[in-house]
């Protein structure tokens, strides 16, 4: 018989596999406390991030959304900076568009630090006035 491929929601959110929600949730575990057993899962949200970016963005939904306050400056300076440093002409103005939506996810994109060019400049000037400079383009 084959496996129900079994998924959670959180109202909204795209939806993801029991995998996808052990690493969510693993990540924010090793943002709580660093424990070695858990680095995988910085690892391999990290890989993502760079290497498979849509299921990084629905990760980093769910992570945002559960994750305790704070938490919140932690992933914004790693994984959304690394999103977005790596694939900010395709996430920024989605980014913008979620932190005018969500507060949570405005605290994370006013902890990220990215170079010139990661996103295109009318995106950098939204993330400036949404963080009310708290995005930093060095």
């Amino acid at each position: 018989m084959a496996r129900r491929d079994q998924r959670h929601d959180l109202g909204g959110l795209p939806r993801l596999t029991d995998e996808s929600q052990r690493l969510a949730d693993t990540y924010i575990a090793y943002e709580a406390g660093k424990s070695d057993d858990d680095f995988w899962a910085w690892d391999r949200m990290m890989t993502l991030a760079m290497d498979e970016p849509e299921l990084a963005w629905a990760l980093l939904l769910h992570v945002v959304a559960r994750a305790p306050d704070e938490q919140l400056s932690a992933i914004g300076a790693g994984l959304l900076e690394t999103l977005l440093s790596q694939h900010g002409t395709t996430y920024g103005a989605r980014a913008v568009e979620q932190g005018r939506r969500d507060p949570r996810f405005r605290e994370c994109l006013s902890a990220v630090w990215l170079q010139p060019g990661d996103v295109p400049a009318d995106v950098a000037e939204r993330f400036a006035e949404l963080t009310r400079g708290g995005v930093r383009i060095f």
